[in-house]
Order: C-alpha cells, then sequence, then structure tokens
C-alpha cells in the first residue's frame, strides 16, 4: 500500500505547486487516467506451438493515472504517472507489497525560448521508434536545444543497484546497461524533407561468472532518417550502423536499414503501405539437439557460427514493425541470423470512427544457414498476416482488435525446436482503451 500513499502524495505535492506561480499568465494542472483491459487468445505468438499445446487465453489490465502541471511563465512543467500492470486472477485479492510502479517522473525547465533541461524518470522516444521507443523510460538528464528548423536532444545516464558506500560495479535488473549517451538531432530542409541522425553509446558493466568486474563494454550506434512527403506519398528511409563491443563480443559489425513508402491520395479512404527491413544477423549452422546425457533428441536448432553481425534494435518498439506475433526482437531473436522482412499493407477508413488495416509480412533470416555437411540451407522462415482495426466509441474511448496468423516454414523450426511448423500459429486480441482527462484547470 505504500507505493499508492506515494501516489497520492506526489499528486498533493503537484496541486499545491500552483501557490508558487509568480509569474503573469496562466498556470496549467491536469490529471489524466487510464484503463486498457486487453483479451488475448495466443495460438502460437511469440513462437511456434508445440505439438499438443493448448492454446492460452488470459485479460490484463493497465491502470494508469497521470499528472502534468506547467507553471504561469511556460517555462516549468512537471509530469508524473504510476501505473499497475496485472492479468485477471494474477494478483491477491488482499495484496501487502503492492504492484504499483513509476512510469514517469520528471521535471522540465526552459531557461529560454531555444534551451530547456529535462531530469527524472521519461521516456527517450525518436523519429519512427525503431532504436528508442514508448515501451521504455529511463532514468536520465536531458537537454534540448531548438533553433527555427533546427533540433538536438543529448541524454545522460548512469544506472546502480542502490546507494553503494563503496565500488560501482552494476549488476543489471532496471536498466541492462551501466552508462547511456545519446545525441539525437533534427533538420526541417522544407515542408516536405526532413531528416534526423543519431549516435547512442551504450555502456555494460563487464560480466564474468562469479559477477560484474571492472570496466565497461561500449556499443555505439550511428545512424540517419529521411522523410519525403508530397501529393499524398509518404517515403521513410533509414539506416544505422552498429560497432563496439556488447557482452564481451569484439568489434561489432552490425547493421540495420529499412525503406517505408505510403500513398493516400487525397479524399480517399484508402492507405497502401510497402516496405523492406533489413537486420543484419550471425551465419547460422544447424546443428542436433542432445539431451543431457549426450543422446540426440530428434531436434535442430541453429547456431552462430560468427559472432559479432548480429544487429541489436535496442530500446525500439519492435512490435511495430516486425509482425504482431512478436516472433523477432521481442525479448528473442537476439544474437541469430538476423531478419529480412517484406511488406505491404493497406488501411480503409470506413467512417470518421472505423479504421480497418491488413498488413502482410514475408520473412527470411539476413543471414546464410548452412547444414552439418556445409551446404545451404533455405532462408525463408514464414509468412505472417496481420488484421486489425481500430473503432472510437465516444471522446475518450477507443476499441481496438485484431488477428494474426503465421504460415511458418519449416526453417522456423530451427529458431524454435520445440514447435512444430506444421501447427496452426494464430493470435487474436481485443482491447478498450478508456483514456479520460478526469481533471483540468488553469489559474493564475
Amino acid at each position: 500500500m505504500k507505493n499508492y500513499y506515494l501516489l497520492l502524495g506526489m499528486l498533493a505535492a503537484l496541486w499545491s505547486a500552483p501557490a508558487y506561480a509568480q509569474e503573469e499568465g496562466e498556470s496549467k494542472f491536469e490529471v489524466k487516467a487510464q484503463i486498457r483491459p486487453r483479451a488475448e487468445f495466443r495460438n502460437g505468438s511469440h513462437g511456434l506451438k508445440p505439438e499438443g499445446a493448448d492454446p492460452a487465453f488470459f485479460i490484463n489490465n493497465r491502470a494508469r493515472l497521470s499528472a502534468y502541471y506547467t507553471d504561469a511563465s511556460g517555462k516549468l512543467k512537471v509530469g508524473m504517472s504510476g501505473q499497475n500492470v496485472s492479468v485477471w486472477g494474477a494478483t491477491p485479492q488482499t495484496e501487502m507489497e503492492g504492484s504499483f510502479m513509476l512510469n514517469e517522473a520528471w521535471a522540465e525547465y526552459a531557461v529560454s525560448n531555444a534551451v530547456a533541461f529535462k531530469i527524472g524518470r521519461q521516456q527517450a522516444a525518436y523519429d519512427d521508434d525503431r532504436i528508442l521507443g514508448t515501451l521504455d523510460w529511463h532514468d536520465m538528464f536531458l537537454t534540448k536545444v531548438e533553433l527555427n528548423d533546427f533540433q538536438a536532444h543529448l541524454g545522460l545516464a548512469y544506472s546502480q543497484n542502490g546507494e553503494n558506500k563503496f565500488d560501482n560495479l552494476y549488476t543489471p535488473s532496471g536498466q541492462p546497461y551501466k552508462s547511456m549517451q545519446y545525441l539525437w538531432t533534427s533538420y526541417q530542409f522544407s515542408e516536405q524533407l526532413s531528416a534526423t541522425a543519431l549516435f547512442m553509446n551504450l555502456g555494460f558493466q563487464k560480466m564474468d561468472a562469479d559477477g560484474p568486474v571492472s570496466g565497461l563494454n561500449n556499443l555505439q550506434t550511428v545512424g540517419t532518417n529521411w522523410t519525403y512527403k508530397n501529393n499524398g506519398w509518404m517515403v521513410y528511409a533509414t539506416y544505422y550502423h552498429q560497432f563496439g563491443n556488447n557482452n564481451g563480443v569484439e568489434n561489432v559489425n552490425a547493421n540495420l536499414a529499412a525503406v517505408k513508402v505510403a500513398y493516400n491520395a487525397q479524399g480517399s479512404a484508402w492507405t497502401f503501405t510497402g516496405g523492406l527491413d533489413y537486420v543484419s544477423g550471425n551465419d547460422g549452422e544447424v546443428v542436433d539437439i542432445v539431451d543431457d546425457n549426450g543422446i540426440a533428441t530428434g531436434e535442430q536448432r541453429v547456431v552462430p557460427v560468427e559472432g559479432n553481425k548480429s544487429f541489436d534494435p535496442l530500446f525500439g518498439t519492435h512490435h511495430k514493425f516486425y509482425g504482431f506475433m512478436d516472433y523477432f526482437y521481442v525479448g528473442n531473436h537476439g544474437g541469430s541470423v538476423g531478419l529480412f522482412d517484406k511488406n505491404i499493407g493497406t488501411t480503409y477508413k470506413v467512417n470518421p470512427k472505423l479504421a480497418i488495416t491488413g498488413t502482410l509480412h514475408h520473412f527470411n533470416s539476413a543471414a546464410s544457414i548452412k547444414n552439418e555437411q556445409g551446404g545451404s540451407e533455405s532462408t525463408y522462415l514464414g509468412t505472417e498476416l496481420d488484421l486489425s482495426f481500430a473503432y472510437k466509441v465516444a471522446k475518450d474511448v477507443t476499441l481496438v482488435g485484431g488477428f494474426s496468423q503465421m504460415f511458418a516454414g519449416e526453417q522456423m523450426e530451427l529458431l524454435y525446436p520445440t514447435g512444430n511448423s506444421s501447427n496452426g500459429q494464430n493470435w487474436a486480441w481485443l482491447s478498450v482503451n478508456i483514456n479520460p482527462t478526469i481533471f483540468a484547470t488553469t489559474f493564475k
């Protein structure tokens, strides 16, 4: 319960903040709530369904309460947000520990019209969420510069397990990194053309069999995004390169490249999209799986034969890019054979309240796969169809849902050896997002 009292205390502190607004103008304060239950039917999402396994069905719920304050001058902004995410029935009716977590806790101060500083727990989401996305928060110090058509953000983070008396060794817990530094820049060349660039360094604590040891492995990611819009066309191109080392892998040499094209004729209810996504991976070799006694189980898997070409998309919203069924880069597929995804899609806006979207993905591994005799194996992994809809029930209520089907190739079993590619792999979901502003006021 102490977490709930903490949140109430934070809201009370924000409520009292207007008393200190000394400058002319109006201060603003608002409180937002979100209740988002989502029912899921999982029958082969996140990996191939094993033979004889029954589908899973559950309902999870996110409850979020957020408060935001802007002072009369507009220079000072404060945001706090707490949330609970749980599955129906998984939490005891009498819960002593509590599971309310702090999702946001930041303050931002503008020292001029061009420069502002933001400190605390905050999201770091940029561009299309490819590398830094909305699903993750970071405890960091952020410097923001905005000059006409130019923007620059410098983010700095440093992780510790607690208030140590000695030493600075870090065992990854809240964050995978010990330190983070990034510089993101954006420039609007014209109404049609814009570009961004990102440089990021992540320092990972070195580890051995006994735990953390002195020193960091530093992984660098550098890339650029270009967007062109004109006469209903949108072309988006991105490229990232990774180098340095991570978790002991020296001289990383990995790449990510993607292009997306979308077209929506003026006045048309249809939008058409097509894209290519390439995420480099390590060349793989097929090996037999053996049990603890060294006896072959009859199953096979693919293992990397080279260890430095696998690109890590880090903190991106991977569900958005590589299929809704999350076979790739959602807690999986790291250090593997990479991915080459070809996709086409369409969205039809039935009316101002209802939109329906369909996307077809064709997956191959980005790297080669060799059999035990050294011959080349097929790189085809599967084809996925994603269907979804969004219906605006009311001002603060949206109903969303969808159905996805994976037509897995036999090679997918090398990534998920306990599953059977011939089984029907599908996923269905239905969610209602209730997201009202429950209190808002302005005052002198």
